[in-house]
Protein backbone atom coordinates (compact mmCIF):
# COMPACT_ATOMS: atom_id res chain seq x y z
CA UNK A 1 0.00 0.00 0.00
CA UNK A 2 2.89 2.57 0.63
CA UNK A 3 4.09 1.43 -2.42
CA UNK A 4 0.70 2.56 -4.57
CA UNK A 5 0.74 5.85 -2.52
CA UNK A 6 4.86 6.42 -3.45
CA UNK A 7 4.26 6.33 -7.07
CA UNK A 8 0.91 8.43 -6.88
CA UNK A 9 2.17 11.02 -4.84
CA UNK A 10 5.34 10.95 -6.83
CA UNK A 11 3.22 11.52 -9.38
CA UNK A 12 1.25 14.55 -8.65
CA UNK A 13 4.76 15.43 -7.72
CA UNK A 14 5.90 14.98 -11.05
CA UNK A 15 2.34 16.43 -12.96
CA UNK A 16 3.11 19.92 -10.72
CA UNK A 17 6.95 19.91 -11.10
CA UNK A 18 7.39 19.40 -14.60
CA UNK A 19 7.23 22.08 -17.06
CA UNK A 20 4.69 21.82 -19.38
CA UNK A 21 5.27 22.82 -23.01
CA UNK A 22 3.67 25.96 -24.31
CA UNK A 23 2.53 25.77 -27.75
CA UNK A 24 3.45 28.88 -29.59
CA UNK A 25 2.01 29.91 -32.25
CA UNK A 26 4.16 29.27 -35.68
CA UNK A 27 4.62 32.02 -38.09
CA UNK A 28 2.58 30.26 -40.68
CA UNK A 29 -0.97 31.31 -39.35
CA UNK A 30 -0.42 34.91 -39.29
CA UNK A 31 -3.66 36.75 -38.61
CA UNK A 32 -4.15 39.77 -40.98
CA UNK A 33 -6.50 42.17 -40.83
CA UNK A 34 -8.61 41.80 -44.21
CA UNK A 35 -8.30 44.63 -46.74
CA UNK A 36 -10.68 43.83 -49.07
CA UNK A 37 -13.90 45.16 -48.39
CA UNK A 38 -15.87 43.68 -51.27
CA UNK A 39 -15.01 40.56 -50.16
CA UNK A 40 -17.92 38.80 -48.52
CA UNK A 41 -16.28 34.91 -47.48
CA UNK A 42 -13.57 36.56 -45.82
CA UNK A 43 -15.17 39.80 -44.42
CA UNK A 44 -18.87 39.03 -43.02
CA UNK A 45 -19.53 42.74 -43.20
CA UNK A 46 -18.92 43.74 -46.94
CA UNK A 47 -21.71 44.54 -48.85
CA UNK A 48 -23.58 42.31 -51.26
CA UNK A 49 -21.78 41.84 -54.18
CA UNK A 50 -25.18 42.01 -56.08
CA UNK A 51 -27.00 44.38 -55.66
CA UNK A 52 -30.91 44.73 -57.07
CA UNK A 53 -33.41 47.57 -56.95
CA UNK A 54 -35.99 45.90 -54.96
CA UNK A 55 -38.23 48.73 -56.13
CA UNK A 56 -40.42 48.86 -59.33
CA UNK A 57 -38.71 50.72 -62.08
CA UNK A 58 -39.81 51.57 -66.09
CA UNK A 59 -38.07 48.21 -67.80
CA UNK A 60 -39.99 49.26 -71.31
CA UNK A 61 -43.11 49.86 -72.85
CA UNK A 62 -45.86 47.90 -74.13
CA UNK A 63 -47.15 48.70 -77.87
CA UNK A 64 -50.25 47.81 -79.61
CA UNK A 65 -51.29 49.55 -82.70
CA UNK A 66 -50.23 52.86 -82.23
CA UNK A 67 -50.58 52.77 -78.63
CA UNK A 68 -47.67 52.98 -75.88
CA UNK A 69 -48.08 51.99 -72.28
CA UNK A 70 -45.26 52.09 -69.86
CA UNK A 71 -43.86 48.57 -68.58
CA UNK A 72 -42.57 48.66 -65.19
CA UNK A 73 -40.86 45.78 -63.21
CA UNK A 74 -38.64 44.23 -60.55
CA UNK A 75 -37.35 41.12 -59.87
CA UNK A 76 -38.76 38.29 -57.10
CA UNK A 77 -36.89 37.98 -54.24
CA UNK A 78 -33.75 38.11 -55.87
CA UNK A 79 -34.43 35.08 -58.66
CA UNK A 80 -33.73 36.42 -61.83
CA UNK A 81 -35.78 34.19 -63.61
CA UNK A 82 -39.37 35.26 -62.00
CA UNK A 83 -40.45 39.14 -62.16
CA UNK A 84 -43.60 41.38 -61.03
CA UNK A 85 -44.69 43.48 -63.59
CA UNK A 86 -47.78 45.80 -64.38
CA UNK A 87 -48.45 48.29 -66.36
CA UNK A 88 -50.57 51.92 -66.24
CA UNK A 89 -53.77 52.25 -67.85
CA UNK A 90 -55.96 55.73 -67.24
CA UNK A 91 -53.90 55.82 -64.62
CA UNK A 92 -54.65 52.72 -63.08
CA UNK A 93 -52.08 49.51 -61.88
CA UNK A 94 -53.21 47.02 -64.01
CA UNK A 95 -51.26 43.29 -63.46
CA UNK A 96 -49.59 41.94 -66.73
CA UNK A 97 -50.81 38.18 -67.63
CA UNK A 98 -47.11 36.59 -69.01
CA UNK A 99 -47.67 32.51 -70.45
CA UNK A 100 -51.06 32.59 -68.24
CA UNK A 101 -49.96 33.68 -65.29
CA UNK A 102 -50.66 36.75 -63.39
CA UNK A 103 -47.57 38.88 -62.42
CA UNK A 104 -48.72 40.43 -59.94
CA UNK A 105 -49.04 37.80 -57.11
CA UNK A 106 -46.50 35.34 -55.80
CA UNK A 107 -44.26 33.81 -56.64
CA UNK A 108 -43.84 36.01 -59.83
CA UNK A 109 -43.90 35.37 -63.16
CA UNK A 110 -41.01 34.31 -65.63
CA UNK A 111 -39.10 37.23 -67.45
CA UNK A 112 -40.18 39.04 -70.36
CA UNK A 113 -37.61 39.35 -73.56
CA UNK A 114 -38.25 42.24 -76.11
CA UNK A 115 -41.05 41.29 -78.91
CA UNK A 116 -42.94 38.53 -76.35
CA UNK A 117 -46.41 38.84 -76.25
CA UNK A 118 -48.16 39.53 -72.93
CA UNK A 119 -52.31 39.92 -72.13
CA UNK A 120 -53.01 43.60 -70.31
CA UNK A 121 -57.02 42.48 -69.52
CA UNK A 122 -57.38 40.35 -71.85
CA UNK A 123 -55.61 42.16 -74.48
CA UNK A 124 -52.73 41.31 -76.44
CA UNK A 125 -49.53 43.59 -76.42
CA UNK A 126 -45.84 43.30 -77.55
CA UNK A 127 -43.21 44.40 -74.72
CA UNK A 128 -39.98 46.34 -76.45
CA UNK A 129 -37.33 46.29 -73.41
CA UNK A 130 -35.00 49.06 -72.46
CA UNK A 131 -31.20 48.85 -73.21
CA UNK A 132 -30.33 46.96 -69.64
CA UNK A 133 -27.17 49.48 -69.17
CA UNK A 134 -30.00 52.21 -69.05
CA UNK A 135 -31.52 50.77 -66.00
CA UNK A 136 -28.20 51.50 -63.77
CA UNK A 137 -27.70 55.63 -63.41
Amino acid sequence: MKLLWGILLLGMLAYVVLPTPILEHPETHKVELVQDDYDTVRNPYAPPIRYLDMDYTQVGYLKRDDRRIPLFGKPANLRRDLWYYYTIIDGIKVPLTVKKKKSIGFPGCDSVSSKDVVQVEGENWTVELYEASSFTG
